[in-house]
């Protein structure tokens, strides 16, 4: 069988559930496997779709750095079906570009997903 990979997946971490109006399968790790196994998915790429930037003060980081350590999480308990993305918002500044090294080297990230 050929392995098919969701490259556009998103999930939050569950702490964030009371904050959005986002469907309740957006923080449900295992929910989303159980789904991705039934339908033949055998891995996917998460990210992180972005939809807080515009409403932060340019210089908040603080809830980059929570979805990033979320993803680095999300990598090290099911890393062999899931590959989840950092994020940052780079035009915001050195204290963003600090937390993309961060992500890669720290965290092990394997990639950035970029608001564009």
């Amino acid at each position: 069988m050929t392995d098919v990979v969701d490259c556009h997946c998103h999930l939050f971490p569950s702490a964030w559930q009371p904050r959005g109006h986002m469907p309740p399968d957006m923080f449900d790790v295992e929910g989303l496997l159980e789904k991705h196994a039934g339908a033949g998915i055998s891995a996917a790429i998460v990210s992180d779709p972005h939809i807080w930037y515009g409403d932060l003060d340019p210089s908040e980081i603080a809830r980059t750095r929570e979805y990033n350590d979320f993803a680095a999480e999300l990598g090290r308990t099911h890393g062999d079906r899931l590959a989840p993305l950092g994020t940052v918002t780079p035009w915001r500044g050195d204290e963003h570009l600090r937390e993309a090294e961060r992500a890669v080297t720290e965290l092990g990230l394997r990639g950035l997903a970029l608001p564009t």
